[in-house]
Parts: C-alpha cells; sequence; structure tokens
C-alpha cells in the first residue's frame, strides 16, 4: 500500500535542485519529521510506511540525496560523499522552515542522521535508526586510517572518472528490475516497483534508464569515518535525544559480503548504547534490510510506541 497524498518540492542548490516530498500539513502544531533514505534508493523508500505513520498528524518530508531519485546529479568529476548529504538535509530543513524535528534514516539514511544530530543536536529530538548507525573506521576500512583510505577512494573515483563516457544504459522494464533486484534480492518485485517511481526515467522508445548517478559507487566516505573512542566521545553529548534502532536479520548491507561482520556491529551497537546518556533503545525485529517496505505496519507500531515517550516540542 502506498500513501499517495505527498506534495513534491524542488529547491535550487547551487549546481542543480534538491527534489523532497512531504505527507501532512507543515503547520507549527505537527510533530516534524526528516525521512533520509539509503544508499541507491530514494524517498520513495518511505511510501509504504506513511499511511501508518503520517496519519498521526504529523508532518513528514523525504528527500532524494544528491544523485538519487528526483535529485540532481553532482556535476562530472566531483565526488559524492557524507558532507554533500548532509548539506542536502540541511537545505531542505532550511527550506521547510523547521526550528525542531526527528530524524528517521534507513541504511546509509540512518548513519547520515546521526552525523546531522551530532551537527545540529539543539535542533533534532529524537532519531530513528532503520538498520544502521554509524560505524567506526575500524570497522569500515580495517588496518587503514581515515586517510589512508580516502586515498583509496579517490583513486577509485578518479579510475571511474576517467573511464565512464556519461551515456546512461537503456534497458527494457524486466532488465531494469533483473538488475537491481540481482543486487538487493530480498526487496521484492513490488517495493523495487514503488521506488522506481522517481527512480527511473522511460524514454521515447520505450526503454529506461535509473536516474541514479553511477557515481554513487564511487564515493569518497573515509575521512569522516571516526574509530570508535571518537565516536562514544560525541554521541556522550547528545544528551536530551532519545534515539531507536530497529535492525535487520543480519543489519543488511553491512554484512552482504563480510558475514562474520554481523557479530561486531551488534557488539559495536550496544556498547554504544551502554555509554549513552539518553534513552537508546535497541530493536531486533529481524527480516530483510528494507523491513520498513515489507512490513510497514509492524515497523510504524514500534515507532510509534517509542516516539510515545519521547516528549514533543512544539516550538518548530
Amino acid at each position: 500500500m502506498v500513501f499517495k497524498m505527498a506534495k513534491e518540492v524542488l529547491i535550487k542548490v547551487g549546481y542543480g535542485n534538491i527534489a523532497y516530498k512531504v505527507w501532512g500539513d507543515n503547520s507549527p502544531s505537527a510533530q516534524k519529521f526528516l525521512g533520509v533514505h539509503g544508499w541507491l534508493d530514494n524517498a520513495g523508500s518511505f511510501d509504504p510506511l506513511m499511511p501508518y505513520f503520517q496519519n498521526q498528524g504529523r508532518c513528514v518530508a523525504c528527500l532524494d540525496l544528491p544523485g538519487h531519485g528526483l535529485s540532481s546529479h553532482h556535476p562530472q568529476g566531483i565526488p559524492y560523499s557524507h558532507a554533500s548529504d548532509i548539506q542536502a538535509m540541511r537545505s531542505v530543513i532550511k527550506d521547510l522552515g523547521w526550528q525542531n524535528y526527528h530524524l528517521l534514516g534507513h541504511s546509509m539514511g540512518a548513519m547520515r542522521s546521526q552525523m546531522y544530530a551530532l551537527c545540529w543536536a539543539s535542533e533534532v529530538i529524537s532519531v530513528l535508526n532503520l538498520d544502521a548507525v554509524i560505524m567506526p573506521i575500524e570497522h569500515i576500512s580495517p588496518g587503514k586510517t581515515p586517510f589512508e583510505a580516502l586515498g583509496k577512494q579517490v583513486d577509485k573515483y578518479l579510475g571511474y572518472r576517467d573511464t565512464y563516457h556519461g551515456k546512461a544504459r537503456e534497458h527494457t522494464w524486466d532488465e531494469l528490475a533483473q538488475r537491481w533486484l540481482a543486487a538487493v534480492p530480498d526487496l521484492g518485485l513490488d517495493n523495487f516497483t514503488v521506488l522506481m517511481e522517481r527512480g527511473s526515467t522511460k524514454l521515447a522508445n520505450g526503454m529506461y534508464v535509473f536516474n541514479r548517478d553511477p557515481a554513487l559507487h564511487n564515493r569518497t566516505n573515509a575521512v569522516l569515518g571516526h574509530s570508535t573512542k571518537e565516536i562514544f566521545s560525541c554521541m556522550q553529548k547528545l544528551g536530551h535525544i532519545p534515539q531507536i534502532v530497529l535492525s535487520s536479520s543480519n543489519f543488511g548491507s553491512f554484512t552482504k559480503d563480510c558475514p562474520e561482520l554481523a557479530d561486531t556491529v551488534d557488539k559495536f551497537l550496544h556498547a554504544l548504547s551502554e555509554i549513552y546518556p539518553n534513552k537508546m533503545e535497541i530493536i531486533n525485529v529481524g527480516g530483510s534490510h528494507h523491513f520498513h517496505m515489507h512490513t510497514p505496519k509492524e515497523t510504524s507500531d514500534i515507532l510509534n510506541k517509542f516516539l510515545a515517550h519521547v516528549p514533543h516540542n512544539d516550538s518548530s
């Protein structure tokens, strides 16, 4: 089930546009939520959740991160990074005129939401994390400093930049689905179709192209990869922000190529919750990485139960 009553918005950000969609009335009394999708997904990732989550008198704005969905691609030769995503999130918040709000993130979007909360802690009311947490450098790039990892990523990106010819590959609809579902088999055809509402474009010849930027496969993220000690130190400053983490059966993309990482991620997350100064609730809901699309009502029920105990700030 997809909730169709959403307003589409485009805002200019210098190099192009950031697209976002808004469910509900952006009134002073509404509880406000910014939804941030995962890597290669788009704002449609939250569509199945909205009939159960938004109809609680809330205003929910979900953006397409740069290079995703209907948002502009970076200029050719400019890589994607943590910073550009957080800048896009901030641009949407500024456009909406929000002063206090909650963050709802899935996968990469959950990591971005935690980073954002560390940047503007006085504004964020709570963080709702779906199948991801900030990961230490020793987990994401074992044996490397952030700068060594960054150097490796820059070299990879330059290899892509110097060989990419700028022409999007065309597919039939079936080929489009086969390619995506081969990479994310647990998504399923129905949810793939939801994502493709803004994740693909049909050409005049009847063929389809993905809207996402191929350069997203070559991000430069590692310079913001901090150690466990640094993450713990920063998180201890979020004294007023409750957080909840819902995890799938194996933390999704964290463990796709390294199954043994699941136990490490779980141990890190529980260690983080033990030092966190406010409420950090951890719930293993099982299922696939996109559980919020497969079981939206159950996901919403858990989030609503958590939010019932989060003070509502009406000053936004």
